[in-house]
């Protein structure tokens, strides 16, 4: 039994035990911020670390963000580009605030842009399906939606196309 000024609620570690005991720690607590707070507040918005700054356009109702099958047709997708979802940013239109083409563009700083399906902004410009085409120096293509995607295989084929020119593969 421990004396009545020695009970666990008071117990106290010394600050050199502490540094000695959590130096290999996984979180790190004072990491730069690369990015200004409105990017931060716009980066919840998404799906996925968006590291390589590449937005993916859905508009799908009732999920926040994909349906499970959407998303495994996804995730193949992007490991065929050599890529994850780490590198994109998953957008659903249906569920975002911004609603406009050129302030989502601007907003998200995106490099790379895929829009998956008919989705519903204004002031989107017009590009013949799975055409990897240039809006204001941002490429980008136009595809089927996922679900539509999943459906055809023949589209799959006609977006691979795309997708080696909008990311620079050549197998």
């Amino acid at each position: 039994m421990l004396p009545d000024n020695k009970t666990l609620d008071n117990f106290q570690l010394s600050t050199n035990l502490l540094i000695d005991l959590y130096k290999d720690s996984l979180v790190i607590l004072d990491f730069p911020q690369n990015s200004t707070p409105m990017l931060n507040e716009k980066k919840s918005e998404l799906l996925g670390g968006f590291q390589s700054n590449i937005l993916l356009l859905v508009s799908v109702e009732g999920v926040p963000f994909l349906h499970d099958e959407d998303l495994q047709l996804l995730t193949k997708m992007l490991g065929a580009c050599k890529l994850s979802l780490a590198d994109v940013g998953i957008l659903n239109l249906a569920q975002a605030h911004e609603k406009n083409w050129k302030s989502i563009i601007e907003s998200y700083k995106a490099q790379k842009l895929i829009v998956f399906g008919e989705i519903h902004i204004s002031d989107i410009p017009s590009i013949p399906k799975n055409h990897c085409s240039e809006f204001e120096n941002l490429p980008w293509i136009h595809t089927l939606s996922l679900d539509e995607l999943n459906r055809n295989p023949e589209e799959k084929k006609v977006l691979w196309n795309a997708l080696k020119q909008l990311f620079n593969l050549n197998a």
